[in-house]
């Protein structure tokens, strides 16, 4: 059984929920009766793209998204998978996809790697940047990242959810580490990442750790969009160990700029011996790109 799959992305964009006309009409299988060929594809292959539509309608879904869901799960439903449809009655129409090919579907990149003109047009809702551009979250593109966005955005975002006893920011924050493993000796990319290790907070803002885990999604998104960031930069993809260490770490530094806890903080390591300075936003801003013209024009000898 074989599908338009130009026609499929074009709907998508379009928000068309018309099965039909959304995915076109289905060549019949001579081996199979009319009657029994429509009861099948209705309760499972259309079933699926019914689902897909209406929650790209919903905003649940991205069309590049649903599109990769459909490309693995139209063919366990053509080699007959016996309990699927049982699996979209008890828990959706996803339930036919492993962890991993779900993990794959929502980490899915869309045009800039399908290459499919047809998914050219972004459906969900973007931000106002600093500079007065347009970003998409949840549709990340590295020719829409600019470091002076980032850099702006961090210097005017506290740590901690803002339980500091002074305004102390994230650019700060990125600054020290950055300089700290500068002054290590370690690689212009290394120094970098983390410079830009908290990048997606630009866009999507931080959570408090406790609340991630029950945020279905953003771990998701926030990876996406780190991925995306290290692209525009040309960073490696993984971040390096030592900069998730020290990100660690620093935390001993910066404690001092919080009240005594009533309860003991989990181990976070040796602190790194940084002063936290507490600078105001322009200041903060200031230096973070400052230091980033730093590395970006650092020889090829210190950046390899």
């Amino acid at each position: 059984m074989t599908r338009n799959w130009d026609s499929i992305a074009r709907a998508y964009v379009e928000y068309d929920t018309a099965v039909m006309e959304t995915f076109g009409e289905m060549p019949a299988n001579d081996n199979v009766p009319v009657a029994h060929q429509q009861a099948r594809t209705t309760t499972a292959e259309e079933r699926l793209l019914d689902g897909l539509s209406e929650d790209v309608r919903k905003g649940k879904l991205t069309p590049n998204n649903a599109r990769f869901i459909a490309d693995l799960s139209i063919p366990i439903i053509q080699e007959g998978r016996e309990n699927f449809n049982a699996m979209m009655d008890s828990v959706g129409f996803m339930g036919g996809l492993t962890n991993d090919q779900l993990k794959a579907a929502l980490a899915y990149g869309g045009p800039v790697n399908h290459g499919d003109p047809a998914f050219a047009t972004r459906t969900t809702e973007w931000i106002q940047t600093f500079l007065g551009g347009q970003f998409w979250p949840m549709e990340p593109r590295a020719e829409d990242v600019h470091i002076e966005d980032i850099a702006h955005a961090l210097s005017m975002e506290c740590r901690y959810n803002g339980h500091c006893i002074r305004f102390y920011s994230v650019a700060e924050h990125s600054v020290h580490l950055a300089e700290y493993l500068y002054a290590l000796g370690l690689p212009a990319s290394t120094c970098l990442w983390a410079l830009l290790h908290d990048a997606p907070e630009a866009y999507i803002r931080d959570i408090a750790r406790p609340v991630k885990p029950y945020l279905v999604g953003y771990s998701e998104a926030e990876a996406r969009l780190m991925s995306v960031i290290a692209e525009r930069f040309g960073l490696p993809a993984e971040m390096p160990a030592i900069v998730k260490e020290v990100d660690s770490r620093i935390i001993g530094d910066e404690r001092v700029n919080m009240a005594p806890c009533v309860a003991e903080w989990e181990d976070t390591g040796h602190a790194l011996g940084i002063k936290i300075e507490c600078w105001k936003p322009d200041e903060a801003k200031r230096r973070f790109l400052n230091f980033y013209r730093v590395l970006s024009g650092m020889s090829e000898g210190r950046a390899a």
